[in-house]
């Protein structure tokens, strides 16, 4: 009986976990001439290549919450992800490990489930909102402290988007159905 060894052709990526009213947090890969997709699929952090369905990478590594959602840099070269207890990771790949690498990591930054992501063009702040007391955060991923905190909203927020480049303006939305723009980072509010 001869023995049969086993190579890895490629990955079957599973699609995004859908809950019912809460759309589905997915980013497009802003750089390169693949596709390439990132969503969160339970504690799973998908990385779709839409051009060669065999480059697909499910990155799994200490993730001990739910991903809820997940944003590329401008540059696309680090992978931010919120979970669902508010922490954040911002991975990139290293060449040189051949493996992603964690950039930053923030335990608790928010204290509920991070609903979107938002970077500056920099590459050196990032906001997360979501749920929780503390709704909204800015953070300077370079020094790792923060650089603001967003007041305002009543409800959960869902979605944020800063325009760049500077001077940065920033518009954030939730469930209180209201509609805030917040200028420059670091927020003085």
């Amino acid at each position: 009986m001869e023995s049969s060894a086993f190579t890895l052709q490629g990955i079957f990526s599973p699609n995004p976990q859908t809950k019912r009213a809460n759309r589905v947090k997915w980013c497009m890969k802003p750089t390169g001439d693949d596709k390439i997709i990132a969503y969160g699929c339970q504690k799973n952090l998908v990385i779709r290549n839409l051009s060669d369905p065999s480059k697909t990478v499910i990155y799994n590594t200490q993730v001990p919450n739910i991903i809820t959602c997940a944003k590329y840099s401008a540059n696309g070269n680090y992978l931010a992800y919120g979970d669902e207890k508010g922490s954040i990771r911002i991975i990139g790949w290293s060449t040189a490990e051949n493996d992603w690498v964690i950039k930053y990591e923030n335990q608790n930054m928010l204290n509920g489930a991070v609903s979107d992501l938002s970077w500056t063009d920099d590459h050196q702040k990032i906001v997360a909102v979501g749920a929780g007391g503390k709704r909204a955060a800015a953070i300077n991923i370079e020094m790792g402290n923060q650089a603001g905190e967003l007041v305002g909203h009543n409800g959960t927020l869902l979605c944020c988007d800063v325009k760049n480049p500077k001077p940065y303006k920033l518009i954030v939305s939730g469930e209180d159905k209201e509609i805030q723009v917040y200028k420059g980072i670091p927020f003085t509010l």
